[in-house]
């Protein structure tokens, strides 16, 4: 904890400040509140700190954040992928801040390379490819969307935007 005090306009001082939480959108805090309790639902609270020191939890995390973006940008409904995205994401930034080893340690750099440059790192950023290895043309080469919501997602349904509000039709999953 900081001794400095800070003095407010009003003339009250307090010895920290705390970061601005206030910045941020109470949908973006709802969204992530929902999707951790839908996840404690489905698999236990917490369970996911299980994976704490688990370089394949880790490596799925990542999977899934980047499946739920590619298929929000294709304009898959059957998932909240941004709740979804944003959740993997706030679960990778935990295990950072607990000082869990990186999934992907960076080889040493090539000493050979004039940059420095990392092998392996010359491809990054090449474009979509599907399955196949062939290059796609629009699309994220992955399973195209669920509308059934087969894989049983805790948020499934179908969202719907009509007019300034956005509606939600939930799929049977009996």
């Amino acid at each position: 904890m900081s001794n400095e005090v800070v003095t407010f306009e009003s003339g009250a001082s307090r010895t920290e400040r705390r970061p601005e939480y206030d910045y941020i959108p109470t949908v973006v805090w709802q969204a992530l509140s929902a999707r951790f309790e839908a996840g404690a639902k489905l698999h236990g609270r917490a369970n996911y700190l299980k994976g704490l020191d688990d370089p394949e939890f880790h490596r799925q995390l990542f999977n899934h954040l980047i499946h739920h973006l590619l298929l929000w940008r294709d304009g898959d409904t059957s998932d909240r992928h941004l709740e979804a995205s944003l959740w993997n994401v706030a679960v990778l930034c935990q295990f950072s801040a607990l000082g869990a080893p990186h999934p992907w340690p960076l080889p040493a750099p090539d000493p050979q390379a004039q940059d420095g440059a990392h092998p392996g790192t010359d491809r990054i950023g090449e474009g979509s490819h599907d399955a196949r290895g062939q290059r796609t043309r629009r699309g994220t080469g992955i399973q195209p969307p669920d509308p059934a919501n087969q894989h049983g997602h805790p948020h499934g349904g179908t969202r719907a935007v009509v007019g300034n509000q956005a509606r939600v039709e939930a799929h049977q999953t009996d």
